[in-house]
């Protein structure tokens, strides 16, 4: 489903780009066009995978969190074709599935 970004969705992105491996600078805004992952997940992107094939993907700023309750997540931004390609959350030990978005303060490296 194709919408506008949403102030946590943006607040995560800008935070993700400016912490991320390398230093990037991206025209972004918080009218953005996101495609929400098909599979219910907090996941976000920015092209639409039904219409191009991922030829180059690239990770570029990796991070961890643990909830309260003692599950672990993770979150990356990434790039396709150099361009914005979306945020991933993941379960990283599969005990929970993942339908929010992380504060930024908790998130860590590896």
């Amino acid at each position: 489903m194709k919408r506008t970004i949403n102030e946590k969705e943006y607040i995560l992105l800008e935070w993700l780009i400016k912490h991320s491996e390398k230093k990037m600078t991206f025209d972004i805004s918080p009218k953005m066009i996101v495609f929400e992952c098909k599979c219910g997940c907090s996941s976000y992107d920015f092209i639409d995978k039904s219409l191009k094939s991922i030829s180059s993907m690239e990770i570029v700023s990796d991070w961890l969190w643990e909830t309260p309750e003692g599950y672990f997540y993770g979150v990356y931004l990434y790039l396709v074709d150099r361009k914005l390609g979306g945020v991933d959350l993941y379960s990283v030990d599969g005990k929970q599935e993942i339908h929010h978005l992380p504060n930024t303060a908790d998130l860590y490296q590896k």
